[in-house]
């Protein structure tokens, strides 16, 4: 039985059940099934375990069960998968803010007092305005620190002075340091990442809308996913809503494939 957890920063620490029941609460997995998987994890896993293999030990075990909540239950380690650029990811965030009703862009330029800016993000709605910086990292435990705020927000100084209506936007799929969440309170900057805001932070907003990445999936190969991407198919909604022979022309899955694959997103869109 897991005694002690060693987490992605490399960090120790004791192994807290209530915190792995906690997870399989929050994307709803029957009691039975909870008791069932944490008999298991007591009987075959050692005293010493990281993170990762306790997550992989459950990521099987829910597949057995229920392979709809097991996709769920992918979400955090998805996000680290829409990549290697990051490219995916901006596209990504950008179709989360359509799904909430803003307009939003990814991926255009913007001209400031001195220079033209690549930026990530242009988000809109109402009276908000935000130009939004994606800082994507596929190193897992990997903090956004003070470096990378200052930096864009160097360059947001410089289009606020031909484009004052717009605001800062901050978004990561890991975590940012208390420095980095200080100067956003301090400059009025829009910080979102895996846990912040706590009240709206990405997890939270992901699964409201049942807006999960095709990533979630472990059986897609790394050729089908990018041949989506590169027709802005970022999420599993994406994906659904597109018609059968189209995604068959630009995904390489026979249509088998695809209408197994729009059965299982069927299934998480229900959960």
């Amino acid at each position: 039985m897991p005694l002690y957890v060693i987490k992605s920063d490399k960090t120790k620490e004791e192994y807290n059940e209530e915190k792995v029941i906690s997870v399989f609460k929050k994307i709803k997995v029957p009691e039975e099934r909870i008791e069932k998987i944490l008999e298991k994890i007591r009987k075959n896993l050692p005293e010493l375990v990281t993170t990762k293999e306790l997550y992989k030990f459950i990521f099987e075990e829910l597949k057995k069960e229920k392979k709809e909540l097991a996709y769920k239950l992918n979400l955090k380690n998805s996000l680290y998968l829409l990549g290697p650029s990051g490219y995916p990811f901006e596209k990504y965030i950008a179709h989360l803010f359509r799904e909430y009703g803003y307009f939003a862009k990814h991926n255009l330029f913007f001209k400031g007092f001195c220079l033209n800016y690549e930026i990530d993000l242009l988000i809109e709605k109402e009276n908000l305005k935000l130009l939004g910086e994606c800082k994507f990292h596929q190193t897992k435990g990997k903090k956004n620190d003070i470096k990378t705020i200052l930096y864009a927000y160097a360059r947001h100084l410089d289009i606020l002075k031909t484009n004052k209506d717009y605001k800062l936007l901050f978004v990561t799929n890991t975590k940012f340091t208390s420095e980095v969440i200080q100067f956003a309170k301090c400059y009025s900057i829009e910080l979102l990442s895996w846990d912040f805001p706590p009240e709206k932070n990405l997890p939270k907003l992901i699964e409201e809308k049942h807006f999960y990445p095709l990533t979630i999936f472990d059986f897609l190969s790394k050729r089908t996913l990018t041949n989506l991407f590169s027709y802005d198919i970022v999420s599993i909604r994406d994906f659904f809503n597109k018609e059968d022979g189209y995604l068959k022309k630009i995904s390489g899955l026979n249509l088998e494939e695809i209408r197994n694959l729009k059965s299982i997103i069927k299934e998480i869109l229900l959960l």
